[in-house]
């Protein structure tokens, strides 16, 4: 037989019909973060809904107080509630280890709006109804140390302070009480165990209280 030969590859077929989808990749990664869009319009004023009257200066008049003619602060449905009026109170302690079983007289003023809080006798009487706050932030040491603060002459909360010889601890407390005109706060040590509320001239124990809105 005779030796052959490969020939030479013949023309390209024509193309195949399209084949069946594959099935859908995953997503990818999201893109950067677009430019910010430009500043929209100026917003309307609404006088229903702002607590005074816009003047033509631009300005907004306050409520006026009642006598005086003049632009003054929101009233508060018993009148002006400004800041010499308004029942807050600071006093700190001038003399160490008081006598438990009684109101802590918390005798060094350092400001008293209203004047409800009494520092002959460490009781705090509500002159306007509404939701109060309450702190106080005492010293411990010699023994330990346990104290309330009472609405009423009813514990409303605690504070335990385990002292360690040698070592001078702080403790505090604090709460939100809804108050009737005449109710009475204080802070008091429940037990003559655990009375070692200090201070000095250079360290303080505080009691504080104001008012957070009138009811």
């Amino acid at each position: 037989p005779g030796e052959g030969k490969i020939g030479m590859p013949g023309l390209p077929g024509p193309i195949g019909p399209n084949g069946m989808p594959g099935p859908q990749g995953l997503l990818g990664p999201p893109g950067p973060p677009g430019p910010p869009g430009p500043p929209g319009p100026p917003g309307v004023i609404d006088e229903t809904t702002i607590a005074g009257l816009h003047l033509q200066n631009g300005g907004v008049e306050g409520a006026s107080v009642p006598g005086d003619g003049k632009y003054g602060k929101p009233q508060f449905g018993r009148g002006e509630l400004s800041a010499r009026v308004m029942p807050a109170f600071t006093a700190i302690l001038s003399a160490a280890f008081p006598p438990s079983g009684m109101p802590v007289k918390f005798d060094k003023l350092l400001f008293n709006g209203h004047n409800g809080y009494n520092p002959s006798t460490g009781i705090f009487t509500c002159p306007v109804p509404g939701i109060y706050y309450f702190a106080y932030h005492v010293h411990v040491k010699g023994t330990n140390l346990w104290v309330a603060l009472y609405k009423n002459n009813v514990p409303v909360t605690y504070t335990y302070d385990e002292y360690k010889k040698g070592y001078l601890d702080q403790a505090s407390g604090s709460a939100v009480l809804e108050l009737r005109e005449s109710d009475q706060v204080w802070i008091q040590m429940p037990s003559d165990q655990a009375n070692g509320l200090y201070c000095t001239d250079y360290i303080h124990s505080s009691f504080s209280g104001f008012l957070l809105c009138p009811t």
